[in-house]
């Protein structure tokens, strides 16, 4: 059995060749390192954490900004909002005591030249909720009762006291699109689902400009359907309601108009597609997947660091070819040429992925990280699976 660590949930600005830590908060935790994501870093962002000997004891890559800045249409299929994006990424590192330093780097595209912002890892106490707080909620079943799960701590944005019941109606859809999708069906044990009712002076998402809501939902400036919130509320209110464990906040937007986000929030409206766009930015913030597209062009930290991309689309290059079938060409459909009718099934080296049409290979020809309303490939499937493994009870 693996015991509780002490551990820090970090929030870190980045984007723009900069990157700052906004907060580091001290949690407990099933060790950090266990079920992530393959160290890397020669691309792209990654941190490190060194103990206060110098020696390095944690290492991840880190999203690209921009995908938490996406637009998700009518269609479902998905392209960038921004490439000047900043993001806000939220994760655990393992805590190695007093003087402990974290190193932040970051390699934009082909720039050779590498950014690193070395800072010291000072956390801080959770902060306590205040008094007459909205109670949380932890719904019965899932993974209620362990200790290790990773907590969806779900916060409605825009609900007046006497409109809870939308705000209900909206994450129950999002809970029962979770318990139908794979890999999770099969995990739930794993995660631990919440929520507190915490209501808004204002009723309603409405406009590119904040308003008196809890989390001060807004649309980005002449996007309608990108949905942001104010990143410091969201932080403080996830370590206040859950300061004992691992965590990620979901914030339900009240507007029937399709849409959300990510970043330090996963943000959806109550339209009924849209809990499909809180899946899609889960796969970014808790398991460290890739954009699976190839709209939107260039991006800030374009190379194909994560599991579920690959800069190659040959047998001896290829990340996932343990999983490929011999009789499987690869690469199995590139770039321009047109796909069978119905879709090719089964994992490959399709090219276009990452917000480029060539050079760049996904493993499926499509996948939730590609078009929202699809399963997850092969891939996402088991990096999802590595991750949570480490909240499942009795790990």
């Amino acid at each position: 059995m693996t015991d509780l660590v002490k551990a820090v949930r970090l929030a870190i600005l980045y984007g723009h060749r900069k990157a700052k830590i906004i907060s580091a908060t001290f949690i407990r935790a099933a060790d950090p390192a266990i079920g992530a994501p393959a160290p890397t870093g020669t691309h792209g962002v990654w941190i490190e954490v060194r103990d206060p000997q110098g020696r390095e004891n944690f290492r991840r890559t880190l999203p690209d900004p921009g995908t938490a800045l996406e637009m998700a249409h009518p269609d479902h299929t998905l392209s960038r909002a921004s490439d000047d994006a900043q993001r806000v990424a939220v994760l655990e590192v393992p805590w190695t005591g007093a003087g402990s330093e974290i190193s932040i780097h970051m390699r934009a595209g082909s720039d050779l030249a590498t950014t690193t912002t070395t800072v010291p890892l000072v956390p801080e106490q959770p902060p306590a909720l205040r008094a007459g707080a909205a109670p949380l909620v932890v719904h019965p079943g899932w993974g209620a009762h362990n200790e290790r799960s990773l907590t969806l701590l779900f916060l409605p944005d825009g609900f007046l006291a006497t409109e809870m019941n939308l705000f209900h109606a909206a994450l129950q859809g999002c809970i029962q699109l979770l318990g139908r999708t794979e890999p999770y069906t099969n995990l739930t044990s794993a995660l631990r689902i919440a929520h507190a009712d915490i209501p808004s002076a204002e009723s309603g998402i409405v406009g590119d400009f904040p308003r008196n809501t809890a989390f001060g939902g807004h649309f980005a400036e002449g996007l309608s359907r990108l949905i942001l919130v104010d990143a410091d509320r969201a932080l403080t209110t996830l370590n206040a309601y859950v300061s004992g464990g691992s965590a990620i906040a979901m914030i339900v937007a009240n507007t029937n108009n399709y849409g959300g986000s990510g970043g330090a929030a996963t943000v959806f409206s109550c339209e009924r597609r849209s809990p499909e766009i809180a899946l899609h930015e889960l796969g970014h913030s808790a398991f460290g997947l890739a954009d699976e597209y190839d709209a939107a062009g260039q991006s800030a930290t374009d190379e194909p660091v994560e599991p579920n991309v690959c800069g190659f689309g040959d047998r001896g290059r290829l990340k996932w070819a343990s999983l490929v079938p011999a009789k499987t060409p690869l690469p199995t459909l590139s770039a321009g040429e047109p796909a069978p009718v119905p879709p090719p099934t089964g994992i490959g080296a399709f090219e276009g992925a990452k917000y480029h049409q060539r050079g760049r290979f996904r493993p499926e020809y499509d996948c939730k990280m590609r078009k929202l309303g699809r399963p997850f490939c092969a891939v996402c499937l088991l990096s999802i699976q590595m991750v949570l493994s480490r909240h499942l009870p009795g790990s």
